[in-house]
């Protein structure tokens, strides 16, 4: 049985259970929707959850409670078809500050055959004491920016608002920050040893000139506890080297599991976004 939750105190608890033989190609997914979970948080038992099949293209158990700061989480969940899985993790503690500001920008007009485009390339500094102080915090950094998409509802067409993650780039030489996972960056504070004035990032973004709307760009830290690191690291290492990146694939680089008598992963996180003004 494969569990996956990523907790945060931001967001309800949820997570997916299935048998599935891999991560990537929900094809392959035959999600459990009648297990037993038993979920504490410091020893209490949270009991409020239900299955939802309809908000998510994963169908999860939702509990009715948001993870807290600082806390520790056990969880056993019984299947008929499978043996009992158990698993422990925590929300990271941290005194999570952080800053995001660009520091230089450029632009420049491009046309294709349809339309004109305008490029804008950006040089950001992401700065937090955590990186100087605290060698034994994990970090997931990323960047998204709205955008805009059609929907048809009948004869009618609504645009809709919607994040969509942004490539971009490190700056710093710094050998462990090259292990990109679903466009972000994974480090921890030991490949930021002295590094003093913040991390550097570069990212560009196309701006239709057709369309009025200015584009926000949010960049999001994560301060992430070890199995969030550890697992998200593993794929990483997989993707980079272009291999086989699902759950079960028995690879040079295996998977990090947490799951007892299972697989997959069952962790915490912290995260803050900023929208960044460019304009």
């Amino acid at each position: 049985m494969v569990l996956l939750a990523n907790m945060t105190p931001d967001s309800l608890i949820r997570l997916s259970l299935s048998n599935s033989l891999g991560l990537p190609n929900q094809d392959y997914f035959d999600f459990s929707s009648s297990a037993e979970i038993e979920l504490t948080e410091n020893g209490k038992l949270i009991s409020d959850y239900h299955f939802d099949e309809s908000t998510y293209e994963t169908p999860q158990y939702i509990f009715n409670q948001k993870p807290c700061l600082g806390c520790a989480y056990t969880i056993k969940i019984k299947d008929d078809d499978f043996e009992t899985i158990e698993a422990q993790t925590n929300i990271p503690n941290k005194d999570f500050t952080w800053s995001a500001e660009i520091i230089s920008q450029d632009s420049f007009n491009f046309r294709d055959q349809f339309e004109e485009i305008k490029i804008f390339e950006f040089e950001s500094m992401i700065s937090s004491p955590l990186f100087e102080e605290d060698e034994a915090s994990f970090f997931h950094l990323k960047i998204w920016k709205e955008s805009m998409r059609q929907i048809y509802n009948g004869y009618t067409v609504e645009q809709q608002r919607y994040l969509e993650e942004l490539d971009f780039e490190v700056v710093e030489n710094i050998q462990n920050l090259n292990l990109f996972h679903e466009s972000g960056v994974l480090f921890n504070g030991k490949d930021l040893k002295g590094l003093t004035n913040g991390l550097r990032i570069n990212f560009d973004l196309h701006y239709y000139l057709e369309d009025e709307l200015k584009t926000p760009i949010f960049i999001e830290l994560r301060v992430v506890n070890e199995d969030y690191f550890r697992f998200h690291k593993s794929l990483a290492e997989q993707e980079r080297e272009d291999l086989n990146s699902q759950i079960l694939s028995n690879q040079d680089i295996p998977i990090y599991n947490n799951i007892k008598n299972g697989l997959g992963n069952f962790s915490g996180y912290l995260t803050s976004p900023k929208e960044v003004i460019w304009y």
